[in-house]
């Protein structure tokens, strides 16, 4: 089953008692779905219910099932069920729950005596939700009057002129702020996980240049060319030397610029903290993977950025080369870093040393579509960016059926068209499995991007019916 109309928490309670009742409950609408819970008779789900004769029903039905009336079950079509104009749609028929509505018309008497027991001792966890709002109050009144004070114009003691405030806001603390929980595993939301594609990554403006600086630039290197003719191309033993020093530096300095560095893993404190580090060593932090040419995480983790950063990134590492190169004011050998981690390895079956050395990793999905049903996890969303930077694409708008898929699924080959889905979703693809069409769950892309090899077999990867 599923619903429209409802929002926020009206919304949270028609999915419980969907669930309560014995049935599923899906996020999205096929012909598949026995029934369909609307909030009114509008809508681009109602109006395919009706095109699919798919029964639509009112909360009130719900209600019904939920309370014990089993006829609701098979008076769908009641047209008490299809009025959608309810005063109140969680109305409950309280005929139907006698038995639990005898203690509310029972009273419960308190005493002021008791009541002023109560008062005077209150339960522990009462009084811990009082002093934790007490705090928050301080703490909010704490920072208030520090934003006040930051606020404040100065007065020149010289001049007696008002100083305005800053314009731009001081830089935030590197290891203050407030932390955001870090979630392990593949539904990671991190600082640049969620959009690879990041209009705001300072990787978009690479390949945009001042053209007044470039001009300049220009300009300087004529003077140069021709101070150096006027000179009759003289140039001593000292000018020599400063000029080799000179390009050695620059080409150094070219080579640090080089270097695209992606954070993943990170609470955001820490976040920000290694990332004004990286820029003061000269560097680049980048969220988008493709740009990346090293990865630092503070241990092994399937998160969406790994996934993505394994088919471009030439070195994954600690974040103590980070700390100990900004120590040392310069880039520090990469070897002594290395992020290994044998359990990892041994538990997902790769080795990601041998991963990072394969040239072509970027390639791995190349030519292959993707179809992917819509309650996997790591979501679809997440999932599609992770083939996109394997090479692959996803193509979502329509799934193809048994003979389009046969027709580029060659028997003698590897598949070309890969369906991942997951147990939940398996009745989208019901008819695929009949036919014999092998078909993959999410696991089967995340060891090929960490193995940089694809393995087609099926008893892997997704439980058949």
């Amino acid at each position: 089953m599923t619903l429209t109309g409802f929002e926020g928490r009206d919304r949270d309670w028609v999915k419980e008692m969907i669930k309560i009742v014995g049935a599923k409950y899906t996020s999205y609408f096929t012909r598949h779905n026995h029934a369909i819970i609307c909030k009114s008779c509008e809508g681009d789900k109602y109006k395919k219910a009706k095109e699919w004769k798919v029964p639509s029903v009112s909360i009130q039905w719900l209600n019904d099932v939920f309370f014990g009336n089993m006829n609701a079950v098979q008076c769908m079509n009641n047209p008490k069920y299809q009025n959608f104009r309810l005063d109140d749609p969680f109305k409950i028929e309280y005929t139907l729950v006698t038995n639990l509505m005898v203690a509310w018309k029972n009273p419960i008497r308190v005493t002021p005596t008791t009541y002023e027991k109560f008062k005077a001792n209150p339960p522990a966890r009462i009084k811990r939700k009082a002093e934790k709002q007490r705090l928050e109050k301080e703490e909010a009144k704490r920072m208030r009057e520090a934003e006040e004070q930051n606020n404040q114009s100065a007065i020149d003691p010289t001049t007696g002129q008002f100083i305005p405030p800053p314009l731009h806001p001081p830089n935030p603390p590197l290891n203050g702020g407030g932390d955001q929980k870090m979630v392990n595993g593949d539904s990671v939301k991190e600082n640049g996980d969620l959009n690879s594609n990041d209009g705001n990554d300072p990787m978009d403006q690479d390949g945009t240049t001042n053209n007044d600086s470039k001009n300049e630039e220009d300009k300087n290197k004529d003077k140069t060319a021709v101070n150096s003719t006027n000179n009759d191309n003289i140039m001593k033993p000292n000018e020599t030397t400063n000029s080799t020093a000179s390009e050695n530096n620059n080409s150094k300095d070219s080579e640090t610029k080089q270097l695209k560095i992606m954070l993943s893993g990170f609470v955001r404190s820490e976040y920000d903290e290694l990332e004004a580090m990286v820029k003061e060593l000269g560097a680049e932090v980048t969220s988008q993977a493709k740009f990346a040419t090293h990865l630092v995480m503070p241990k092994m983790g399937r998160t969406i950025s790994f996934l993505c950063a394994i088919s471009y990134v030439k070195f994954i590492l600690k974040p103590s080369w980070i700390r100990q190169s900004h120590k040392e004011k310069k880039l520090l050998d990469v070897a002594d870093y290395r992020l290994q981690d044998p359990d990892f390895e041994k538990q997902f079956g790769c080795n990601i040393t041998k991963t990072l050395q394969k040239p072509d990793r970027h390639k791995l999905f190349e030519g292959r579509v993707f179809y992917l049903t819509p309650s996997i996890f790591p979501s679809w969303k997440k999932l599609k960016v992770v083939i996109e930077a394997a090479g692959g694409s996803v193509d979502n708008k329509r799934r193809r059926n048994v003979e389009q898929i046969r027709e580029v699924n060659k028997a003698d080959r590897d598949p070309v068209y890969l369906i991942i889905t997951c147990e939940h979703d398996l009745h989208i693809v019901t008819d695929i499995l009949k036919a014999k069409i092998g078909i993959f769950n999410t696991e089967f892309v995340k060891s090929a991007v960490m193995r940089g090899k694809m393995d087609f077999d099926l008893t892997k990867s997704i439980t058949t019916i």
